[in-house]
Parts: structure tokens; sequence; C-alpha cells
């Protein structure tokens, strides 16, 4: 990367100029992104509890392009996932949610019969939903209704955020949008592929570099970022990675990390 003229910590500026072998370069980053038309005013309270990889993100991204609404997004790893769900239950803010998603991730029985009193309580108007593909969670739907899980979909290996999102469309949830709608497909599909290791039969790579990709920036920025850009571009005759992405991913390619 010889010539460079920038670091990462100027990278995300409105304007930045750097240097190839063509020449040198300005990008205009300031570039303004609108909202889909359809994403409309939601206030319904939406608490989630999603796993730390690029499949959990990817249920996060869904969330917000279909505008479920308000969400108040927890990330768990399977260590604390069932001690988060209790403290949430047991706090003030059960009484602020209108619904509760868990995606990716799942929790043990005993966790299960307590959502499952939340979710029978005529008082509460919280409702609990599960979406996972683990194998680990295949006895959840044959002892609560409110769980989906499902290792296979339409004859493919299926993750969570396929999982999630094509459960919320047959909800009749619809972005209104063609273009949005493709681009989401788009998103979604790169990040089963990573999940499911169907990128590498499938020669991928795009899957493998949006994982490189949030990490690389950050779960935050990730997020803000695809949502960005699944709600402006038209995949995949625009790139989803700009070109100051790639010069990061080429970064990482070169480190090795």
């Amino acid at each position: 990367m010889e010539g460079v003229l920038f670091t990462f910590s100027t990278l995300f500026n409105k304007k930045t100029i750097y240097k190839t072998r063509k020449g040198q370069v300005q990008l205009n980053l300031s570039r303004k992104y609108y909202p889909a038309e359809n994403q409309q005013s939601n206030t319904t309270n939406i608490k989630m509890f999603t796993h730390t990889d690029l499949d959990g993100v990817g249920c996060v991204v869904v969330a917000r392009i279909l505008g479920l609404g308000n969400l108040h997004v927890e990330y768990c790893e399977y260590t604390n996932i069932n001690q988060a769900v209790v403290d949430f239950i047991q706090s003030k803010d059960v009484e602020k949610c209108d619904k509760a998603y868990i995606t990716d991730i799942s929790v043990t029985p005993e966790v299960a019969e307590l959502i499952e009193s939340v979710n029978n309580n005529p008082n509460t108007k919280l409702k609990f939903m599960l979406y996972d593909h683990h194998k680990t969670a295949k006895w959840m739907p044959v002892k609560h209704s409110w769980a989906t899980v499902s290792e296979e979909l339409d004859g493919r290996l299926c993750c969570g955020t396929k999982l999630f999102y094509k459960m919320m469309v047959a909800g009749g949830l619809d972005m209104g949008n063609p273009m949005v709608h493709h681009n989401l497909e788009w998103f979604v599909e790169r990040v089963n592929n990573y999940d499911t290791w169907l990128w590498e039969g499938e020669n991928d790579k795009l899957a493998k570099e949006m994982c490189d990709y949030m990490f690389l920036i950050g779960r935050n920025r990730f997020l803000d970022k695809a949502e960005r850009k699944l709600l402006n571009l038209q995949l995949p005759s625009e790139p989803f990675f700009d070109v100051v992405d790639r010069f990061m991913l080429e970064v990482v390619i070169v480190t090795g990390k």
C-alpha cells in the first residue's frame, strides 16, 4: 500500500485524498443517503437479544431495514444470554417493550419456561419470539410455539439472519420498495453463505469480505453503513464496498489479520 496519504483515523472524514499507481484520487465521502419511502415512523418498542457474529448482527440489519420499531439491542454470547434474558424480564424495561426477539442464539429450558410464563401472562403486553438455526436448539419448537428453529430453508442451509428475514416477510412485512427488497435479499444471502460456509463451495468472496469488514470497522459503524448502502445502492451493479472499503479490506489481506 505504498504512497498512502492517510491513516485509518482519517478514513471517515467527509473528503479524503489518497494516491494510487494511477495517480491521486479525491474521494467524496459526504454522499447523502435518504431512507426508503417505506421507512415510516414505527413506535413499537423492541428488545433484541442477538449473537455477536456477522449472523447475529445481520438480524439487526434486517430489523432496521424492515423498520420493525425502536430497537434496543443486546449482543450476547452463550455464556451470558440466559442471564441477560432473566435480567431483562426482572427489570422495569419489560413494561416499556412490546416485543422481544432472540435471534441466532438460544436459551436453556429453564429460561424458556420463564419466557413462556411472560408470553402467557394476560397482564403483560410483551411477547417473546426466538429464531435460531443451530442444531442444539431443535428441541425448542416442540415445547414452545414462540420458537422457530430450522437448519435449512428451501433445501439449503440457512443462518439466523435468513431465517429471521424470511419469517418477518412471511408475517406480512414488506419494504414497499423493489430496489430495497432486492438489496436486502442480496445482503441476507451473503450473510447466509458466510455463516453456513457455503461461500467456499460457491466462491462467494463477498460473503467472507462482509465478515472481515464488520470486524474491521466495528458493529455499530457496520450497521450504519450497511443500512445506508442497502437503502440507496442498486446492488450488485453498484458495489457494496466503495474504494475506501476496498482499501481497508486489502490491508486486512496483506497483513493477514
